[in-house]
């Protein structure tokens, strides 16, 4: 394809003349992976024969990537805001080097054609991008990239309107024939999904949206969804026979409604259901046929016994939430091993179970006396825990 006006590649002595605040933020970063808050005492450290030193270096030097992440310059050490025309970096420096890169991580260009003068395009298999100037990022600029494989888009967007896409011929995604992982953060857009369901995509990784329907991805098998604020649809889930991995996290308006999507058809071996107080019944996750393990953080379910049938299952994580007693699970016969917080008295495997370990309603209540106090929980629950559970010992 023709390659589109372009970043070049610039000229050391005259690029390092002038060393402004901006640009002392960006060859810290890169050079010595330092923020631009961190170098605030430091400034006159980064002189013109610094950045000459360190761009004659990095010109001879060899690289497997370009790892440059920062935040937009909002405000310059004076305090003072900076227009929004100026709150990216001139990333040209990197066009420099020869190397042949694996993968490139940048962030608030303020030209993203700068990816025009990576040399070896074909070596590389990963790009992440991040924080979008006001001008939306152009996909077709990865059309030269042809075997890339990971794509991630990371960052705030803060001058993206709302349900507005931050690209531009996002169809081009469609192009990358060899892409398999997709990583977008910041509110996904209808018009960014619909390209999505024409990948062939076997990992997909969505968080930060307000409002969310998964689209119908057959070839997905590794599925993460998280921080999905407004309305959530995972109705597609049902149809996708080949997901192996799923991890829900902090989505607020999932109920146990929206778990009926989980059916017998489905190969699930690993699940994960993170920050989702609404969740308190397992019944639908119980018809994964397959299921290996599950993790349970901060949920709403005390009652396993749903799983106990699952004959696959050999491990159950319990982390916060609601008060997790195993008794059940195992009466149900149950088979696999709990790991993380759960109750003292509790079983944690079919063995204790067998030889009487047992949690009376009482009992059950103590591993979280010490949630109520705001400081020093896990101090309180070491010397309440034991207290507790022998003063209820039946």
């Amino acid at each position: 394809m023709p390659l589109m006006a372009s970043v070049q590649a610039p000229n050391i002595d005259e690029y390092c003349h002038t060393m402004t605040d901006k640009k002392k933020v960006a060859l810290a970063e890169f050079f010595e992976n330092t923020s631009q808050y961190a170098i605030t005492n430091s400034l006159d450290k980064y002189t013109s024969q610094w950045c000459k030193n360190k761009l004659t270096d990095y010109k001879n030097e060899t690289r497997q990537d370009v790892k440059l992440r920062l935040s937009p310059f909002y405000k310059d050490f004076a305090g003072n805001p900076a227009p929004k025309d100026q709150q990216y970096f001139d990333l040209s420096f990197i066009c420099l080097n020869k190397s042949h890169f694996r993968t490139i991580a940048i962030s608030a260009a303020a030209d993203w054609s700068v990816l025009n003068c990576i040399k070896h395009k074909e070596q590389v298999f990963l790009i992440s991008i991040a924080e979008i100037a006001p001008e939306k990022f152009d996909v077709e600029l990865l059309l030269q990239y042809p075997n890339i494989e990971t794509f991630n888009v990371f960052g705030e967007f803060i001058h993206k309107k709302k349900n507005e896409t931050k690209f531009k011929n996002i169809d081009a995604l469609q192009h990358l024939r060899k892409l398999k992982h997709l990583y977008m953060r910041n509110n996904a857009t209808p018009e960014e999904l619909a390209v999505l369901a024409k990948l062939p995509l076997e990992r997909l990784h969505i968080s930060n949206s307000k409002d969310l329907t998964l689209p119908y991805i057959p070839t997905l098998n590794n599925l993460s969804l998280s921080f999905i604020n407004g309305s959530i649809n995972i109705d597609a889930i049902q149809h996708m026979t080949k997901l192996d991995l799923i991890i829900l996290g902090t989505i607020q308006n999932l109920s146990n409604e929206d778990l009926t999507a989980f059916n017998k058809n489905l190969p699930i071996k690993n699940l994960t259901l993170a920050h989702l107080p609404n969740i308190s019944d397992l019944t639908s996750v119980a018809r994964l046929p397959q299921l290996k393990s599950i993790t349970l953080r901060n949920t709403g379910v005390t009652d396993l016994a749903p799983l106990a049938p699952t004959e696959t299952l050999r491990s159950i994580y319990v982390e916060g939430g609601a008060t997790t007693d195993a008794t059940s699970y195992y009466a149900h016969g149950g088979k696999a091993t709990f790991y993380g917080q759960v109750i003292k008295c509790s079983p944690t495997n079919p063995d204790d179970y067998k030889q009487g370990m047992r949690c009376n309603a009482k009992q059950r209540n103590c591993p979280y006396v010490g949630d109520k106090f705001a400081f020093g929980s896990s101090i309180v629950n070491q010397i309440i825990n034991p207290i507790c559970i022998k003063l209820f010992s039946d």
